[in-house]
């Protein structure tokens, strides 16, 4: 039949083997905990090996598997207690899913989602809330309505009502034991 003639191969350069791309915290990248929604930044990550005492602040997501104690208050953002993830904190964000083990209160301004290998001992204030067949919960729940403005810290909200209640300064009763006079 027909053969084609073979025309002679222009020199080239050979072609680079195609390269994965590289995730870096500039390349956005779904999450998994939202699906459906736009594409966001990595999230910052406190892994197995790192353990944390203090307060975290921020509007990026995090992701816990790690160990934290203190507070974490995420304004917009996300907050994910990974399987390995312990925290003894007060959990403040947009939105909440617990995997792992929380002592705290949890604070979720759209949505907490606590998961069948999760465990939550405390208080939980959210519009949404979604609790897994076989999670652990002792505490409470509270909803709110969305949009309803949350309260904020308890301590603060506590100590801000003592100090109106006495007039504006903090008064602290005497004890029995104590001196009749204050030098």
């Amino acid at each position: 039949m027909w053969r084609r003639a073979e025309e002679p191969k222009a020199q080239t350069s050979p072609e680079p083997a195609p390269v994965a791309p590289t995730v870096t915290a500039e390349t956005p990248r779904p999450s998994p905990e939202r699906a459906g929604a736009a594409p966001r930044a990595e999230s910052a990550r406190i892994t197995q090996a790192i353990s944390i005492r203090g307060d975290i602040t921020g509007r990026e997501d995090l992701f816990v598997d790690g160990e934290l104690q203190g507070s974490i208050q995420l304004s917009g953002a996300s907050v994910v207690i990974g399987p390995n993830g312990r925290v003894r904190a007060r959990v403040e964000a947009s939105e909440i899913v617990v995997d792992g083990s929380v002592e705290g209160d949890l604070v979720g301004r759209e949505r907490v989602n606590i998961r069948k290998s999760g465990s939550v001992t405390g208080k939980v204030l959210t519009p949404r809330v979604n609790i897994e067949e076989g999670a652990f919960l002792r505490g409470s729940v509270e909803m709110t309505r969305a949009g309803e403005a949350l309260p904020s810290r308890p301590e603060k909200a506590a100590a801000a009502a003592a100090a109106s209640a006495g007039g504006g300064e903090l008064r602290t009763p005497l004890r029995a034991d104590a001196p009749d006079s204050v030098n």
